[in-house]
């Protein structure tokens, strides 16, 4: 492993650019500060004797603050030094992307790391390479709530006796915690994310599917209010005959040239019709033998990329969604486009402004199913929002911060009893704090999103949406839900700004469309999960040579994987052959034979 003492990689853009200058070890002069230990008594959650600083990387999501607050002085940091007796100074702050990429490295770079921050896996593994972060190994098993490694290790929230001394009656799930070890070691925590979060399901606009419907003498029924859920379709082909005629038949407003679908752009919204094709566009794979190689160089994969090309001819793919992030948004917002691509959450982050501005456009969420409606089973990374961690500095003396903090966050959503749950919704509810309330928690140094309980949360809203009955709620669930009650009662009205969150959760909803993936019976027993999914063969920490040809090779496949799907002409075979040629010589041939080695 090297020390502090020898050339380190620079993060910037992505790249593990190698910087030649010697790094000087021992440039920072911090004193050693002594360690401070928990009130006794205070766990599972965890409450510190004395008043301790923690500094902080923070990365920033929130789009915006109540004024006179920042990324490192606000109401979340007062909270926690009320409650934690925690004081977290800002170090650096800067937004999630590029921007924070590059805090990192010049912090690592000064050999003046924040006590506590976020890092992606790229960067945590060469921070581990650099030994500049904790082992946490001790901190996690000794001060992890029951809650907590249910949450981790079990995928499970919901019902604090599953814990049963340790003995939980589910399967555990290493993966998540072994993704963040190195020989038998643990060095980030994970941002925990919702076990769906990057499931790709396919969004298509039911108002259009209306006048498809109409054109095919093909009968539905509204009268249920379910918003036309009966016609989506049957399988694959269906959809594609769908988005073909979307495109043909100039449905934006104005009659001007409307699409079929949008992908998405750089390659990032392909897993969704790969998952059609048994394909990995994006993931390491591993054969009966064991021998690991890349998903994108198979027949699959090739065969994906003949259709959305084919599709991109005929005009059925949004040309410019594809190559900008924001055209596509602004085409998905303008109301161009009958069908999109993405994830649960994407209806809140780009489709409600085209529901809230346009009378009568509204999405369905579609599991995806094989050609002829076949069920399939889609490829999924670990419930790790993007492959990201919260690491400590190996110069912190209380390492275990990380673990108390996510404690207290994991809570709220086992029981409305601890303080930090109930003072956290007062915030959101309050007057000053309501119009940033969905990203009042963005603003803490540590995020955690609990796996099994978006499902429940939306099965629980729709009973209470249906009956009145609102005690299957929990405080958490309930503050949410106002929200979506505010759109089911007026959704034309004051509550047409909450739509996105009403169509994740309420009837019909993104949750109900997920439950296809799955094992889930909330009749029986609301809490408990079981999903279906294909997992990438390689879950963890990246290797050296990952570090060394990722970035590259990320970026030579998101551009070359748009030219082929948006091409004029067809790909030849030895087009494509010579873009896997490229793959392998520009690292992939390295990456894999030091994973095959001794296989």
């Amino acid at each position: 492993m090297m020390k502090r003492g020898f050339k380190i990689k620079l993060f910037a853009l992505g790249l593990a650019a190698v910087l030649t200058a010697p790094f000087l070890a021992g440039c920072n002069k911090e004193k050693p500060r002594k360690r401070v230990e928990l009130v006794e008594g205070s766990l599972p959650l965890g409450v510190y004797a004395e008043r301790m600083d923690i500094t902080v990387g923070q990365m920033v999501s929130a789009t915006k603050y109540i004024s006179g607050e920042t990324a490192s002085d606000n109401v979340v940091y007062d909270l926690y030094r009320e409650i934690l007796n925690v004081n977290f100074v800002s170090k650096f702050s800067a937004n999630i992307g590029e921007a924070y990429t590059t805090q990192l490295s010049m912090a690592m770079l000064g050999d003046d790391l924040p006590d506590l921050f976020f890092a992606r896996q790229s960067e945590l593994s060469e921070l581990i390479e650099q030994d500049m972060v904790a082992d946490l190994t001790e901190a996690y098993e000794k001060y992890a709530s029951p809650a907590l490694r249910l949450a981790v290790e079990y995928g499970y929230t919901g019902d604090y006796a599953m814990w049963n001394g340790g003995n939980p009656s589910i399967p555990r799930r290493p993966e998540i915690l072994e993704s963040a070890t190195v020989n038998g070691k643990l060095y980030g925590f994970p941002f925990l994310a919702d076990l769906f979060t990057e499931c790709p399901i396919i969004w298509i606009r039911a108002d259009w599917l209306k006048k498809y419907a109409d054109a095919h003498a093909i009968p539905y029924n509204e009268s249920d209010g379910n918003g036309l859920s009966e016609l989506l379709p049957a399988g694959f082909n269906q959809y594609l005959d769908i988005i073909r005629w979307f495109a043909a038949n100039n449905l934006t407003k104005g009659g001007k040239q409307s699409f079929g679908v949008a992908m998405g752009f750089g390659g990032s919204g392909l897993q969704g019709f790969a998952d059609v094709f048994g394909a990995a566009p994006t993931a390491y794979t591993q054969d009966a033998s064991g021998k690991y190689g890349y998903g994108m160089d198979s027949e699959n994969a090739k065969s994906m990329m003949r259709l959305l090309n084919s599709l991109y001819r005929e005009k059925v793919i949004d040309a410019n969604s594809a190559l900008d992030g924001q055209l596509l948004k602004a085409a998905l917002s303008a109301g161009k486009v009958g069908s999109f691509v993405g994830e649960y959450w994407h209806v809140m982050e780009y489709l409600t402004n085209a529901a809230v501005n346009e009378p009568g456009c509204d999405w369905l969420p579609w599991a995806i199913k094989g050609f002829d409606g076949e069920l399939i089973q889609p490829l999924v990374p670990l419930n790790i929002l993007d492959r990201s961690y919260y690491a400590v500095s190996d110069r912190c003396p209380n390492p275990e911060i990380v673990v108390v903090l996510a404690n207290h966050l994991i809570d709220a959503f086992y029981s409305d009893e601890g303080e930090l749950t109930r003072r956290t919704v007062e915030i959101r509810q309050s007057e000053k704090y309501r119009p940033a309330r969905d990203e009042v928690m963005m603003y803490s140094p540590v995020r955690v999103d609990a796996p099994n309980k978006n499902i429940r949360y939306a099965y629980d809203m729709q009973y209470a949406l249906k009956t009145g009955d609102e005690s299957r709620m929990s405080l958490d669930c309930r503050e949410q839900y106002e929200v979506v009650k505010k759109y089911a009662d007026d959704p034309t009205g004051t509550g047409k700004s909450y739509y996105g969150l009403y169509k994740v959760f309420g009837p019909n909803g993104a949750y109900n469309a997920l439950n296809e993936y799955v094992d889930y019976d909330y009749t029986k027993d609301r809490n408990r999960l079981v999903v279906n999914f294909k997992r990438p063969a390689y879950t963890t920490m990246n290797t050296k040579l990952m570090n060394k040809y990722g970035g590259i090779l990320t970026d030579f496949m998101g551009i070359q994987l748009v030219n082929f799907y948006t091409g004029d002409s067809v790909f030849t075979d030895a087009q494509w052959d010579a873009y896997i040629g490229e793959l392998y010589a520009k690292g992939m041939r390295e990456i894999l034979n030091d994973l095959n080695k001794g296989k």
